[in-house]
């Protein structure tokens, strides 16, 4: 994961709203991620910026409230979800 974050790395700045700490990040961020869940045998696709960041680079397990600024934009955290691996796999909702 450390050689990912390093290779294809976005600077983010992570607000943990129940702590109201604030940290420095280099996350992997994909902004037109597409998901797609089998609803009753139909397919739905939805679409909504992702970001993977290292359970090293954090002291806390992220919430669903938490803030992220990702190139001066505003993202809320809605989706919490272990990666399986070293990681954690946020999906983001914009905040205008």
């Amino acid at each position: 994961m450390r050689i990912c974050t390093e290779t294809f790395r976005t600077d983010v700045v992570y607000t943990h709203t129940p702590l109201a700490s604030t940290v420095n990040l280099k996350a992997i961020f994909d902004e037109a991620y597409v998901e797609v869940d089998l609803l009753d045998g139909a397919s739905v696709q939805n679409q909504r910026p992702r970001l993977g960041i290292r359970k090293l680079d954090v002291t806390f397990y992220p919430d669903e409230s938490d803030l992220v600024v990702i190139d001066g934009k505003n993202y809320q955290v809605v989706v919490v979800r272990p990666d399986g691996e070293a990681g954690y796999e946020l999906l983001l909702d914009r905040v205008i």
